[in-house]
């Protein structure tokens, strides 16, 4: 049996499919699927494993948060490829005033034609190391400037466990 190396992230996607109908009552007692689902052989279920990328948060912190995994296309070759963003708390005793950004990495993981990732920050962002400048919490996508590629904005606060007496050290 093949060993596998060390996991960082791994994906399950899913695709739901949901059927609604009547016959629904107040008293919850509708109906209950007990069916089973062999992930290994269910052509709707993947299992996607990507490398931990801890080169490019490192000398931030040793264990971030994962805030998002984004599916995306970032070059040509109509495989998925993701956007990690990883941010870091302050370190412990939480409370204490902070007045610099909250840590955090950006990463471009693109798929290769072997079903591996490579981080490709450099490509993708214009640079090996990128961040956002804070914890990000909700985002959006569209295309904002028409040229047919994904854009994101990123909602952006430092609410990492600093002391919050100053409301103005949390904005980014």
């Amino acid at each position: 049996m093949k060993k596998l190396p060390k996991i960082g992230l791994t994906l399950c996607l899913v695709t739901l499919f949901v059927a609604c109908g009547g016959g629904g009552n107040s008293s919850g007692s509708g109906n209950t699927n007990n069916s089973t689902v062999d992930v290994n052989n269910n052509p709707i279920l993947q299992t996607i494993v990507i490398s931990d990328a801890s080169e490019y948060y490192k000398d931030k912190c040793a264990t971030p948060s994962i805030q998002f995994v984004i599916p995306v296309k970032l070059n040509s070759d109509n495989l998925q490829d993701f956007i990690v963003h990883y941010w870091c708390s302050q370190p412990l005793p939480w409370g204490r005033e902070m007045t610099t950004a909250t840590p955090d990495a950006l990463v471009a993981q693109v798929s290769q034609s072997d079903g591996t990732y490579k981080v490709s920050n450099e490509q993708v962002f214009g640079s090996k190391l990128y961040g956002l400048g804070g914890a990000s919490r909700k985002f959006v996508r569209g295309d904002i400037n028409g040229d047919g590629r994904d854009d994101f904005a990123f909602a952006m606060n430092w609410e990492d466990g600093r002391l919050a007496a100053n409301p103005i050290t949390n904005s980014t």
